[in-house]
Parts: C-alpha cells; sequence; structure tokens
C-alpha cells in the first residue's frame, strides 16, 4: 500500500496512542529545528531519549518496505541485520518523497505511530527497554510526542528486533540532522541519490589523470578511500588496473555495484570507515579523493585515520589525497548557492540549495543541504541534510603535520591535481606520502 500525503497524519498518530492508552504529551517545536540532533540541541534532550522512525526499502522488485525504529544515539545496521532479515540481496533507505507517500508523514515528523497497517514496524531492543519517556515524530515538523516506550506494544503486529541499530555513533561523524536518515553518515537520502546526478560528466576532471599518474609512479593494487558511487574506481576498474574501494555510506556503495554490473565490472569494495580502516589486503598507492579525509572532524579521529592508512601501504607504498583550505582572512565566513537538474527516471526537477558557515576558531565548516523534488512545477518532497560540523579546513602545514605523526617518511605537496609544487597560497592541493619500511621488514 502507498499511502497518500495526509495534513492528517498528526491526527493519526493521535488517535492510536489514544487506543493505545498510555499517557502522553505534545512538544510543539520549531519545524525548522524538528530533525533529531537540532531539536535535541534547541530542546535540551539527549540523544539516546529520542526515537528515529526511518523507512528501509529493498532494491528490487517486488519492493518491499519496514519502518525502523531506533534511538538516535545509534545507527541502522542497513546492510546487516535489516538486508538478511528482509531475505533481499539490496536495501536502501527510501528517499524523501517515498517514504512521505508510504507513510503519509514528512521528513523529520515520521512517527511509528498510525503508520499504515500493512507497513512492518520493526524496533531496536534498546527502545522498550529505555526507563523513561522518549521522544517519537508526531506526524507533523511542528511537534513532537513525548510518551513511554510502553505504548509501542499497541502498534499491530510491531516486532522487537535485538542488533537492528548499531552505535551509539563516534563523536567524530559530526551533526547528522538528515531527516530520518543515518544522522552518523553523511552521505544517505538525496545527497546519495542524486550525487552522480549533480556532478554530470566527470571525465574531463583533472583529478582522474593525476591519480592515473600516482598509480603509474607508485604501482598497483590500489584503494581507493570514499570511492562513493564510483566514479574513479569503475572508471579504473575498467582499464585493468588492480583497484579496491572503500566507503562509509552503504548507499553510495549500493549505487555503485548497480553501475556496475550493467558494464560487466567486476569490484571489490568494503564498508568501512577510515579510522576504522581493516582490510586485508595492503597496499601500493591508496587515493582519497575528493577531500574524504576532511570529513574526519577531530584531531584524534584524523590522526587514528592516517594510523590506519600507513598500516595498510606495502612499504615505499604512496598515500595521495587531496586538501582544501575553507577560509582566509578577509573572505566571507557564510556562502549559499542553488543548482538544478532534471532526474532522468522520472523527469521531476530537482534543486538543491546548500549553504555553509566557516567557524575559523575552530577550524569546522556547518553545512546545509535542501533538496526539493518539483513534478509539474508544485514541490511534492523535500529533504534537509545538516551536518554541525562538515568538514574540518586544512593549511599546508597542517597537512604536513598529520602526515609526518603517522610515520610517512617523505612527504611532498603539489598542485591543484598537477605535479607541480604547491604555491604557498594555494587553496586546493595534494600530499603525497611514502611509507618507509620498518625493522623487520623486507
Amino acid at each position: 500500500m502507498v499511502r497518500p500525503p495526509s495534513t492528517d497524519a498528526h491526527v493519526d498518530v493521535l488517535a492510536a496512542l489514544d487506543g493505545a492508552g498510555v499517557p502522553y504529551e505534545v512538544v510543539r517545536c520549531d519545524p525548522d529545528l524538528s530533525d533529531s540532533d537540532a531539536f535535541g540541541a534547541a530542546y535540551g534532550y539527549p540523544s539516546d531519549r529520542i526515537v528515529n522512525t526511518i523507512l528501509v526499502r529493498s532494491r528490487q522488485d517486488p519492493v518491499v518496505r519496514v519502518a525502523c525504529v531506533l534511538p538516535s544515539s545509534t545507527r541502522l545496521d542497513v546492510n546487516g541485520t535489516v538486508r538478511r532479515r528482509l531475505g533481499v540481496r539490496k536495501v536502501s533507505f527510501a528517499p524523501a518523497e517515498e517514504a512521505t507517500k508510504a507513510t503519509g508523514m514528512p521528513p523529520g515528523g515520521v512517527s511509528p505511530f498510525g503508520l499504515p497497517a500493512d507497513l512492518a514496524v520493526w524496533i531496536d531492543a534498546r527502545v522498550p527497554a529505555a526507563g523513561e519517556p522518549l521522544i517519537f515524530g508526531s506526524g507533523e515538523r511542528a511537534s513532537k510526542i513525548l510518551v513511554s516506550a510502553d505504548a509501542l506494544r499497541a502498534i499491530p503486529g510491531a516486532e522487537v528486533v535485538e542488533g537492528l541499530a548499531l552505535g551509539p555513533p563516534q563523536a567524530s561523524a559530526g551533526d547528522g540532522g538528515t531527516d530520518g536518515h543515518d544522522a552518523d553518515i553523511e552521505y544517505t537520502g538525496m545527497l546519495a541519490s542524486t550525487w552522480d546526478l549533480f556532478r554530470g560528466d566527470t571525465s574531463g576532471w583533472p583529478d582522474r589523470a593525476f591519480y592515473l599518474e600516482a598509480i603509474r609512479r607508485y604501482g598497483e593494487p590500489v584503494l581507493d578511500v570514499g570511492c562513493g558511487t564510483g566514479r574513479l574506481l569503475l572508471d579504473y576498474r575498467s582499464i585493468g588496473l588492480d583497484v579496491d574501494g572503500v566507503d562509509v555510506s552503504p548507499q553510495m556503495l549500493a549505487l555503485c555495484a548497480e553501475k556496475a554490473a550493467p558494464a560487466g565490472i567486476a569490484v571489490r569494495t568494503f564498508e568501512q570507515r577510515i579510522e576504522g580502516l581493516d582490510i586485508p589486503r595492503r597496499y601500493r598507492t591508496i587515493i582519497v579523493p575528493s577531500s574524504s579525509f576532511q570529513l574526519l572532524l577531530t584531531t584524534s579521529a584524523a590522526a587514528e585515520g592516517m594510523r590506519r592508512l600507513h598500516r595498510h601501504l606495502e612499504p615505499g607504498g604512496a598515500l595521495v589525497m587531496p586538501f582544501m583550505t575553507l577560509w582566509r582572512p578577509g573572505r566571507s565566513l557564510t556562502n549559499a548557492w542553488s543548482r538544478e537538474r532534471v532526474r532522468p527516471e522520472d523527469g521531476a526537477l530537482i534543486r538543491r540549495h546548500e549553504r555553509s558557515r566557516f567557524d575559523p576558531d575552530t577550524g569546522l565548516e556547518d553545512t546545509e543541504d535542501v533538496f526539493e523534488v518539483l513534478l509539474d512545477g508544485r514541490v511534492v518532497a523535500v529533504e534537509r541534510h545538516v551536518r554541525s560540523p562538515a568538514t574540518r579546513s586544512y593549511t599546508q602545514d597542517e597537512a604536513t603535520a598529520v602526515y609526518r605523526a603517522a610515520g610517512f617518511a617523505s612527504i611532498e605537496l603539489f598542485g591543484e591535481f598537477d605535479w607541480t609544487p604547491a604555491a604557498p597560497d594555494g587553496d586546493v592541493f595534494c600530499a603525497v606520502g611514502i611509507r618507509g619500511r620498518e625493522i623487520g621488514e623486507s
């Protein structure tokens, strides 16, 4: 069943709670602060008392959907427990517009109460074990429901599932605020599903030739860290290079696999974090495109990430990473811009509004991305992603320092995807560090 969006969703939620016979409270809030992290920060609720309801779907026909209920301090084990219980090969978070149609509730307001009767509801075992009232969505963005977890017993057919969620997430991941998606992973929802759409043809991007030259210089095998939807991974595999990929986002990796299959390209990918990298292979060249290393927000996460990358290199192997200096004195601390593209599969116009703010005291940047989906000139879905913070800025000295602290034997800085020395005032530069041989290594 697909339920049309309804202004009565909030009423349906209250009716379900009234039927449960459990006392509850409607907590009013600013609709712009309805996403879990923003709500908790604004109204003083810790993340383990805020409950997310996330719609997940199979990626093959017939589509199977399930609403997963879990503390916002955790992340959904979508490619583990969820996939196994659904009995399918591939699963993903439902896009915001699909979630709205299936539940009748807006992003940031989805509740486990009042859902369509034929929509399965799985509840992480930590939720009913909570000893105090919890915050749930209310079917609208302008309020939340404060109620005991006992109310979940009244949801027809709901199942309590051990291991549905993982976590709590690492502190380095930042503030998600991703409208019901996994707040511990940046690239979910429309950030992932429209990634290729907004990037367009990348075959002429200068980093492609730059990394190819790095592979020629330092050798194979190669690890593409933050491989995403496979922009470079699939390209390099198609010309016979021995390249593996790793990314933290299951949705991005699923999109990569979907692109690889019809092209007949065999790929090996791993779903891991940089700071948790543990692959049973060592590499001659590791590349970290798109400044993905700068998503490690704390100095401890960055240091651990560098140690892991160093450990995965063969002696004499190279770590090649671009960096961005996000701000310099005299420049604006805030930026805003908008883009739009037509989605080929349904002709929808997708608008993406982006804002950023840099904090010179911390060296961190906050970002907000708002997606609008328009059909026949009417906005049919809105999805908002907030990361606070989102990205760490690096100067050339800071980049050199993290390489040196990880034990790299030699470090060179080059220009923006060329092999000339980096200009002192360059905002984009590339670092190359060589792992030396340690005692006992041949």
